[in-house]
């Protein structure tokens, strides 16, 4: 619970600071609203291998961050799936999208946070 805390303190800090001179623009597949909110729930139903039942609940706009040598933006997904709605489990991803090849990575927050603290081992 204190990494998704941790998370979600994350994106507010980076939001009430806006973008800095050296930002990107977001690219426009992750643009903030509707067309970002389709993307990512195509995206991650099709990495649940499309569930019977897919649900989002809540989910941050995309932030930008450095991870590594590598420029990311990131944003937190909470949602549930299943079988049915019955039987839903409840999940929580981070997804990172890296602008210079479109590509999606999905994580838990655990995994990010074991990631990070990789590197700065």
């Amino acid at each position: 619970m204190k990494i998704i805390s941790g998370l979600i303190l994350l994106t507010m800090t980076a939001l009430a600071e806006g973008p800095s001179g050296t930002d990107e623009a977001k690219p426009l597949v992750i643009q903030d609203g509707e067309p970002a909110q389709s993307y990512i729930q195509a995206q991650l139903s099709e990495h649940l291998n499309k569930p019977a039942f897919f649900s989002v609940i809540a989910e941050t706009p995309f932030v930008a961050e450095q991870v590594g040598s590598k420029k990311y933006w990131i944003a937190l997904v909470e949602y549930f799936f299943g079988p049915s709605k019955q039987e839903a489990l409840h999940g929580v991803t981070v997804i990172l999208f890296y602008p210079a090849t479109s590509e999606l990575q999905f994580m838990t927050p655990v995994n990010l946070a074991r990631a990070l603290n990789d590197m700065e081992a």
